[in-house]
């Protein structure tokens, strides 16, 4: 194991040994045993969780935070709705788009239906198409 994947897998499960993955624990003993740097970092790291160890939150914190988050809903409803208003414009906005659409390809739907070719009848022939393909041979839409 070299220095940086030691400091790594520090990191991430800390200075007790026993928490880290089974193969890495030998590696690491030899790590601690032959390098300076890294007994250098593990003992940082076990001040660093014996500090956070020993910091306690006061008996009752979480009940007085809770009572203050439950008045200030009660105080204030219209503003926190509002701002929950903002997060349900964007789905908003899409579903609008959506439906514009949806009106489109139906309209355009209604539109191509409603010229179809009655009992087979052959319309002329557009200019528009006549210029596109320059020209169109004689019976071409004929059944």
């Amino acid at each position: 194991m070299n220095e940086q994947r030691f400091r790594e897998y520090l990191e991430r499960y800390g200075s007790v040994l026993a928490r880290w993955p089974w193969p890495a624990r030998r590696a690491a003993r030899r790590r601690l045993r032959n390098s300076v740097a890294a007994r250098r970092a593990w003992r940082e790291m076990r001040s660093l969780e014996r500090s956070l160890d020993a910091w306690a939150i006061e008996p009752g914190a979480g009940r007085t935070l809770a009572a203050r988050l439950a008045a200030r809903v009660h105080r204030e409803p219209r503003q926190l709705a509002a701002g929950a208003g903002d997060t349900l414009r964007w789905p908003g906005a899409l579903w609008r788009a959506g439906l514009v659409v949806m009106c489109a390809v139906l309209l355009g739907i209604g539109l191509g239906v409603s010229h179809l070719v009655p009992d087979g009848a052959a319309p002329a022939p557009t200019p528009a198409l006549t210029l596109a393909y320059g020209g169109l041979p004689e019976g071409w839409l004929a059944p």
